[in-house]
């Protein structure tokens, strides 16, 4: 009978957490791996960022649960898959006012025998669902809330410019950013970052933050075509914006891709290979079906692209491998319309791309950045 109650106060003192409640953590912790407790009642069914599953961005190592008088509780050691997944794990923790990763637990079949046999003596019962959340630190400099900013000014800059007439021309990343620059990211910078904060060493490489003022910035790694981790995610979020508000009214899409390449011809390069893995989007698959026209070479055959549209095998195709900038230029726009058509999907929304093949004109702010995005918003009336 002493056994029994014994038992029942060790469970009694466990029973108030499914989990940890709230573990702390700091970023480069997902690299090395975090130790997190939970009780052995318990399986791990999902973790998220916000709404979104990162369960496939993580490697999860789990201990085995032990009933000794001492320990009801297992861990999970939870850390990033490779250093491309902690670079999209970071970049998504960067969205959130609050970064945490929240680990879903769902109760096990030892759950309801904990119950059965044990709810009444202890006056509580595990419920079936638990959470445990990860607070994580993300060792912030000057740039970290600056990025923020920037991810959470998408929505707000491209609904001031649906709404403030802008349907009666396209949308492009210029005018999107900027709004962004002039009505949210410039007067936070003015109200909240002191000279010292500028002039951080963090602004030296500051990606995203020269990409969207157009300098000196490519979201492609030279001379090739996987969408940079800051750049997939610009890339969801707008996408996010267009599919809410077309939820709201009654709004079609069209939008338009042009992809551009790096200022020297692709020559004496190793054969570049066309495959989905290289990508860095887990939707597609092979093989990659990639057309162009108007381009020839390195550069465009008159002034301004020829679309091919999404989906349709029309004009030049590209593949087995990569052999030139026009090539170039026309995957990185599929890859770039991949990453919007996956996220917004096709109710209501049409799909073009092109290549632009070399980059040629140094002040021009979509060359910067290799890739040039138009979208016109029409409306029900206009359709």
């Amino acid at each position: 009978m002493k056994r029994v109650l014994l038992f029942a106060l060790l469970l009694a003192l466990h029973a108030t957490r499914a989990g940890a409640g709230d573990v702390n953590a700091r970023i480069q912790d997902l690299i090395e791996g975090r130790t997190v407790p939970f009780h052995s009642v318990y399986e791990i069914v999902n973790i998220k960022v916000g709404s979104k599953s990162v369960w496939p961005l993580l490697k999860i190592t789990e201990s085995n649960g032990t009933w000794k008088w001492a320990s009801l509780v297992k861990t999970v050691v939870v850390q990033a898959a490779n250093p491309k997944a902690f670079a999209e794990l970071r970049a998504l923790l960067m969205t959130q006012d609050s970064p945490a990763l929240t680990i879903e637990l769902e109760g096990s079949g030892v759950r309801q025998w904990m119950n059965d046999r044990f709810g009444d003596l202890v006056r509580r019962e595990w419920p079936r669902h638990a959470t445990i959340t990860l607070r994580v630190s993300l060792d912030e400099n000057p740039c970290e809330p600056v990025k923020r900013v920037i991810y959470r000014s998408i929505d707000p800059a491209l609904k001031t410019l649906i709404s403030s007439g802008q349907t009666k021309q396209p949308i492009t990343l210029d005018s999107l950013f900027r709004l962004l620059i002039a009505d949210h990211l410039q007067p936070y910078m003015d109200k909240e970052l002191q000279p010292i904060d500028l002039n951080h060493r963090c602004f030296e490489n500051f990606l995203l933050y020269n990409w969207i003022k157009g300098e000196q910035a490519s979201g492609f790694e030279y001379e090739k075509y996987e969408l940079n981790p800051d750049l997939h995610e610009i890339l969801s979020r707008i996408a996010d914006a267009l599919a809410m508000h077309r939820k709201s009214q009654r709004f079609l899409y069209e939008i338009d891709v042009t992809g551009y390449t790096d200022l020297d011809k692709f020559i004496d390069q190793p054969q570049l290979p066309l495959q989905a893995s290289q990508t860095g989007i887990e939707e597609l698959h092979d093989p990659l079906l990639v057309f162009y026209a108007g381009c020839a070479g390195n550069s465009m055959t008159g002034p301004n692209p020829t679309f091919v549209e999404g989906g349709v095998a029309s004009g030049t195709p590209v593949g087995p491998s990569v052999e030139n900038n026009c090539e170039l230029g026309a995957v990185r726009a599929y890859v770039t319309l991949a990453a919007l058509a996956n996220r917004l999907g096709s109710e209501n929304a049409t799909y073009r791309y092109a290549s632009g093949g070399m980059a040629k004109d140094q002040s021009s702010a979509a060359e910067q950045r290799k890739v040039a995005i138009s979208i016109r918003v029409k409306t029900g009336d206009q359709q």
